[in-house]
């Protein structure tokens, strides 16, 4: 699983952080911890409400997050 510093480094350009992402996709500051170091996949919902909080095009998408990863290929 990879590491999302490519969010990190959003959100500090932002001005966000994890308290500011977690309330935009209305989870837990643990759940989003988990999913940010990699210990659990994101949801396929949490990435899309990530992309509009970090104000990224969906056409951007594999740059912040490894989609054939959570397929397992």
């Amino acid at each position: 699983m990879k590491s999302y510093k490519k969010i990190r480094a959003r959100l500090l350009e932002i001005g966000g952080n994890l308290d500011t992402l977690s309330k935009s996709i209305g989870k837990s500051r643990s759940y989003v911890n988990q999913r940010i170091n990699a210990y659990r996949y994101w949801s396929e919902e949490d990435i899309y409400k990530i992309l509009h909080f970090l104000d990224v095009p969906e056409e951007n998408l594999s740059e912040f997050f490894n989609l054939k990863e959570r397929r397992g290929n």
